[in-house]
């Protein structure tokens, strides 16, 4: 890369000598951008035809060497380097390898200092030359002007897991965020803004994005109380029907039509979360989840019920870089420095953050909607034995485009798999099959069996019963027992009760002026068995740490395309 001190400057890439090379071709920049490289003579290319492809950028310079510097301060600043033995997992080019945390750290701070002196003391011998990278296969090295420095100079400060706060940065529920009069609104004490960006009417109105798919959020809204009212078929088995929640929440008041009154739908925020530790597997885009947790509230001024609506939105990030960026938001917010409540710095970032994810249009992959919607999951036991439920957006090219259908529960068979012989041996087949994925927790439970029987549920039943696990006495043949309690706490039912030792609700609903109270099973401070959010904190940790590609310039590309 060439250029002056300001932010025009241009890619030059030299690819290999090979057959019919491409007149142009897109050039991987700076996480999810591309930039159009060409050697015809045009658009910053220098001669055509020379083997030398060339592309117009921006690139701040100043900002770079801050960067390096911050990272170098940041490094000189900490009184103690990371305990001995820990790891750090990191991502090269989708290869994972793993490294010793204390010499990752002084490794890191040492390059940031080649870095700075790179940028303050150049050799100068390429005029104009800003940074270079030359490749052979899979072995790369950096120059910056003209200077060699290690290809991780830009590898990140090395964050702790105790550098995440997570009642800031994880699970928020912090009564001057979630009852911030200015974003939520109480339909109990009818307080607050009932168009605040973190309100159920917010919400379901972005989701539901009437002006591209014609579905009202009120009707986004009452398929949440009302599908459970019939009996729904998901994936070939039959969901008992239960009482419609509209019939049994009192107060949700009507408008001289007798319609509901959406400003009104009773419903409280507990709290907003963070699901960066859901970038993998079967739940998440790229950058995880971002979640909001309703507690059903029996209005007026009445109760809280049992039971909770969260709303999943998945967070769409592919590159490295993006990825990182996302999770360093969150971090950002675990500053004691930033003040919270309303009008402060850390509500104002906290919201542009969720507004980012929510907003109609946010996935235009997703037709009709283009919503980050994943799911939406309901965990109901006011008006029966608790049970949970999932729905999702139906797409387009099906009957009602755009509203919410009753989909598959995640990782939980059907509850017939534990309660007759043929699905008992069914499911401890598929446990035997699937050891070894199990033991190292990534099994993701399909929707059919081999064979191409269903498998997955439509509900994930407990009924009542708080010591439910998917153990069962009607296994025929021995199960491996750390695999089978894997598959187990893993599934809806079984994380909410038994394997967890939980009461339904792993963040508790709330009457106005108190705060959500969390299971043991997300926190319980030292003791890794049963804290989630301590994983929670080593996952963020973990991506907060991945050494993405040294400049902005994309190191992923055909084989041997670039030397």
């Amino acid at each position: 890369m060439m250029g002056p001190t300001g932010t025009d400057a241009l890619l030059l890439v030299r690819p290999s000598p090979q057959r019919d090379l491409p007149p142009g071709f897109a050039y991987p920049y700076e996480g999810d951008r591309m930039v159009a490289v060409n050697d015809q003579g045009r658009d910053g290319d220098r001669r055509r035809g020379d083997g030398l492809y060339s592309g117009r950028v921006q690139f701040d310079r100043a900002r770079f060497e801050q960067d390096v510097q911050r990272a170098a301060q940041r490094l000189e600043s900490r009184k103690t380097m990371a305990p001995p033995g820990r790891s750090l997992r990191f991502d090269r080019a989708r290869k994972v390898t793993t490294v010793d945390a204390r010499t990752h750290r002084a490794s890191v701070l040492q390059q940031a200092r080649e870095g700075l002196v790179a940028l303050r003391n150049p050799k100068g011998r390429r005029s104009g030359e800003l940074f270079r990278v030359n490749r052979a296969g899979a072995v790369a090295e950096a120059h910056i002007l003209d200077r060699r420095v290690p290809l991780d100079l830009l590898g990140s400060a090395l964050t702790d897991p105790s550098d995440i706060i997570p009642g800031r940065s994880l699970v928020i529920t912090d009564l001057q965020v979630i009852a911030d009069p200015t974003r939520t609104f109480d339909p109990c004490q009818n307080q607050g803004n009932p168009d605040g960006v973190w309100t159920f009417k917010h919400l379901v109105t972005q989701i539901a994005n009437q002006s591209a798919t014609g579905v009202t959020p009120l009707t986004i809204a009452r398929a949440l109380i009302e599908l459970p009212g019939a009996p729904q078929q998901v994936n070939g088995f039959t969901v008992p029907m239960r009482p419609g929640l509209v019939n049994s929440v009192v107060g949700w008041p009507k408008d001289a039509d007798g319609e509901y009154i959406l400003d009104l739908f009773p419903a409280r925020l507990l709290a907003i979360v963070s699901r960066t530790d859901l970038a993998t597997g079967g739940y998440g885009g790229g950058g995880g989840e971002l979640r909001f947790v309703f507690g059903m509230a029996e209005a007026p001024c009445g109760p809280a019920e049992p039971s909770t609506i969260i709303l999943e939105f998945r967070v769409n990030k592919a590159s490295c870089a993006s990825k990182q960026g996302w999770a360093q938001q969150w971090l950002a917010l675990s500053d004691p420095d930033l003040g919270i409540g309303t009008g402060s710095a850390y509500n104002q970032q906290l919201a542009q953050m969720t507004e980012s994810v929510v907003h109609a249009g946010a996935n235009p992959l997703q037709s009709p909607n283009r919503s980050a919607l994943g799911q939406i999951r309901t965990n109901d036991r006011a008006y029966g034995p608790w049970a949970l439920f999932e729905y999702g957006l139906i797409p387009t090219g099906q009957p009602n485009p755009g509203q919410l259908r009753m989909t598959t529960v995640k990782q939980t068979p059907d509850i017939s798999f534990k309660q007759t012989p043929a699905g008992a041996a069914q499911l401890a087949s598929y446990i035997a099959a699937n050891e070894a994925a199990l033991l190292a927790n990534s099994h993701v439970v399909p929707a059919l069996l081999p064979g191409g029987a269903p498998f997955l549920g439509g509900e994930a039943p407990t009924f009542n019963n708080g010591s439910f696990s998917w153990t069962s006495t009607l296994f025929q043949t021995p199960v491996n027992g750390q695999a089978l309690f894997n598959f187990s706490i893993a599934t809806c039912n079984g994380c909410h009760t038994g394997d967890t030792s939980g009461t339904f609700t792993h963040i508790n609903p709330r009457v106005t002026g108190t705060q959500s109270g969390l299971s043991p099973f997300m926190r319980d401070p030292g003791n890794p068995a049963e804290d989630d959010i301590e994983r929670r904190q080593r996952m963020m940790a973990d991506t907060l740490n991945l050494i993405c590609p040294l400049l902005p310039v994309g190191a992923v590309l055909p084989g041997g395309f670039v030397d």
